[in-house]
């Protein structure tokens, strides 16, 4: 499934979907869909304005050195943030934001 989306980091939209399964003899398959939502990330957009920029780096060294609280873990600034995607917010991912605006490393952040 492919979803086009728009909007900036944190973002939600409900997601109501429907599956119906058959196996190879069309025989229904039960499957039970749990509605939830979509949280739109802009991965290394820790500022949350919907750009990647240097101002996202001094953002995240603002959280590991304490001098602004860390978003917490599971929410979308959080994810956002955590580019290297440890769970953890660390220099690794203010490195990896710092690299990418140097344009050494593409928008997935490999």
């Amino acid at each position: 499934i492919k979803f086009n989306v728009t909007g900036t980091t944190g973002d939600t939209t409900p997601l109501n979907l429907d599956a119906e399964l058959l196996d190879l003899n069309a025989f229904p398959i039960p499957v039970k869909v749990v509605p939830g939502s979509v949280h739109l990330l802009l991965y290394g957009d820790a500022s949350g304005d919907g750009r990647v920029d240097q101002a996202d780096t001094l953002c995240v060294l603002k959280w590991i050195v304490g001098l602004e609280d860390k978003p917490d873990i599971g929410t979308p600034r959080f994810l956002a943030a955590d580019v290297n995607q440890n769970r953890v917010i660390d220099v690794g991912d203010a490195m990896f934001i710092a690299q990418y605006n140097a344009k050494l490393r593409n928008v997935y952040f490999r």
